[in-house]
């Protein structure tokens, strides 16, 4: 991490603050609060960057602080008891290998009735079970969420805006969240945009220290990758424009489907998520899943991870003929080529040193598939492979 860059985070939110009362208890009040994450990580292999999602630069056989190093504060400023705004700004290594502050919320919210809020701005993407503190090491018990599932999609906010209904009856709470928009990222360097983005998240947060979850999101996606547009233009020309459509890689329908349970009973703490993406482009079709189990043994909680991506197929089909050789096989070539299967095994033990900070260790071993297409920089010889993954991570908040 850029450590010149802290400051200018910090001055950037100084005047920002979060509300702790419910907007109908009017108390007019603004503060500030920040987490944050020191992370190491080291492999087993230099034939390819082991990253978290979007990023380009990580971890090899050299220790590297880049996946998992996080700097966040987030402030909320009440206005009255309707209106409020927040603001979030995280530095984190992205897809352009940069750790320059960005703008992860900025929102105004207007808590309208009691049980229904109105916000618009910029917000978390919701489309897994811990999307909104994806990013906070200490609310969750992994090192970090499992790539597997979480790598399916490397879009962490979203611009529009959203509306939240929520009750509470004797069995709970139960939140229903329509919401909106669009939004751009960086993955691994390639610019990744979604457009006319509509979805809906119902989570149920039952007495028994049980949560359910489901959401599903429509969007048009987007892909800024020059070399593939070229190749569906070119198909095109050789008269076959249903295939050029199929891989020309912009404006395309895309869907992603979550659902999620977790258990929080005495000691033991469990989760599982289980995703579906699904696209009209080049960019594959994916099934992701992840269980995780611990126990709290005092201020010690190990755990174990089991995940899996599959790899689903791609929109394209290939009716080029033979004798246009070498475009057939430079197409059927791409159906693969970002192809993301691998399965992973993990162990970790989170450790609570003391209030708001945890230490955590995890160990992955990551049995690749024929692409490692969630890995970055990947040179032969990766592919079909098993990486260890060595993780240390310390967590705060405050």
């Amino acid at each position: 991490m850029h450590v010149k860059h802290i400051p200018v985070l910090l001055s950037a939110l100084v005047a920002c603050g979060t509300a702790g009362a419910q907007a109908w208890d009017y108390d007019p009040s603004a503060s500030l609060s920040g987490f944050g994450t020191l992370g190491v990580v080291q492999t087993n292999t230099n034939l390819g960057n082991f990253v978290s999602p979007g990023q380009h630069n990580g971890a090899t056989r050299a220790l590297s602080f880049e996946p998992d190093t996080i700097l966040g504060i987030q402030g909320t400023a009440r206005l009255n008891p309707v209106f409020s705004a927040t603001i979030q700004v995280l530095t984190k290594e992205d897809g352009r290998n940069s750790y320059e502050p960005q703008a992860e919320w900025a929102f105004a919210k207007a808590q309208v009735l009691p049980e229904l809020a109105l916000r618009f701005g910029r917000m978390g993407a919701p489309f897994f079970a811990v999307s909104d503190f994806r990013y906070v090491g200490y609310s969750n018990l992994w090192v970090r969420p499992p790539l597997d599932v979480y790598g399916q999609v490397p879009i962490s906010h979203f611009d529009g805006a959203d509306a939240i209904y929520q009750w509470t009856r004797g069995f709970g709470t139960v939140s229903v969240q329509i919401f909106g928009g669009k939004a751009n990222a960086i993955d691994d360097t390639t610019p990744v945009h979604i457009s006319h983005q509509v979805g809906l998240n119902v989570t149920a947060e039952l007495d028994n220290g049980v949560t359910l979850r489901i959401g599903r999101s429509n969007e048009r996606l987007t892909v800024d990758l020059p070399s593939i547009t070229s190749l569906g233009n070119t198909v095109t020309a050789y008269g076959y424009p249903v295939l050029g459509d199929q891989i020309n890689p912009i404006d395309k329908r895309a869907n992603f489907t979550g659902v999620g349970v977790s258990v929080d009973r005495g000691n033991w703490v469990a989760n599982g998520e289980f995703t579906r993406r699904r696209t009209e482009s080049f960019v594959p079709n994916t099934t992701g899943w992840a269980v995780t189990v611990g126990h709290r043994f005092g201020s010690f909680t190990p755990y174990v991870v089991a995940s899996r991506l599959r790899y689903d197929g791609t929109a394209i089909v290939d009716t080029l003929p033979s004798y246009f050789a070498p475009l057939p096989q430079i197409v059927d070539g791409l159906t693969v080529a970002y192809d993301p299967s691998q399965k992973t095994h993990s162990a970790g033990l989170r450790w609570d040193v003391a209030p708001s900070v945890d230490i955590k260790t995890q160990f992955d071993r990551v049995q690749v598939g024929q692409s490692a297409a969630l890995f970055s920089r990947v040179s032969a010889g990766l592919a079909n492979s098993t990486v260890n993954v060595y993780s240390i991570t310390l967590d705060f908040v405050f």
